[in-house]
């Protein structure tokens, strides 16, 4: 799936685990004044508890008015979540004309920002996890602020994707083909993806 967003070019690559009739991992690539919100939420197992766990916090995250901080969007999504079996979530709110990408995680949801080469900063800077749940037990947040330029590569990804995937130096550049190399490279076969 990709829309325009001026300054941004997104894909998502998703799958449920064989045999479920949905998957409980789910995305949001929201639009803001001045930015955009990108987040990667895993509800806790998978099947249909698990999707509408995720969907909640999808629901809550395209629901918060805008200009609310980073860290105040995940403690909301944690009240809305409660009583549910509760989510992975990793959020991240790219502001270009500002040159940041702000980010914080819950659970397992990996992050990674691939920087183009030659930038001084090094290669790749990941997001701190962060262990709890969104929902059940939200731990003290950490919010990172990273610069970003025009080439730069964000990708958030469930724990149905092994951890291997972080170290490498995307392939390809192009998003669809960056998203579905991950997913089939390293997508495991025994969750949500």
């Amino acid at each position: 799936m990709n829309h325009d967003i001026p300054g941004l070019e997104w894909a998502v690559a998703q799958r449920p685990l064989a045999g479920e009739p949905v998957s409980g991992d789910r995305y949001l690539v929201r639009p803001l004044a001045g930015g955009v919100l990108l987040a990667a939420i895993d509800g806790l197992g998978h099947g249909p508890e698990a999707a509408r766990a995720a969907g909640l916090a999808v629901d809550c995250l395209n629901g918060i008015p805008p200009g609310r901080s980073l860290d105040v969007m995940m403690r909301e999504c944690h009240e809305v979540l409660r009583g549910s079996r509760g989510a992975a979530l990793t959020a991240a709110l790219y502001q270009p004309a500002a040159g940041t990408l702000q980010w914080a995680s819950v659970g397992n949801v990996e992050g990674v920002l691939w920087h183009r080469p030659g930038q001084p900063d090094g290669q790749r800077q990941c997001v701190t996890l962060r262990g709890g749940v969104v929902g059940y037990q939200m731990p003290s947040l950490h919010v990172s602020t990273l610069a970003v330029e025009a080439g730069d590569i964000c990708c958030l990804a469930s724990d149905g994707i092994a951890s291997g995937f972080v170290e490498k130096t995307p392939a390809f550049t192009e998003p669809r083909r960056l998203a579905d190399y991950i997913m089939e490279r390293y997508g495991k076969t025994t969750d949500d993806a």
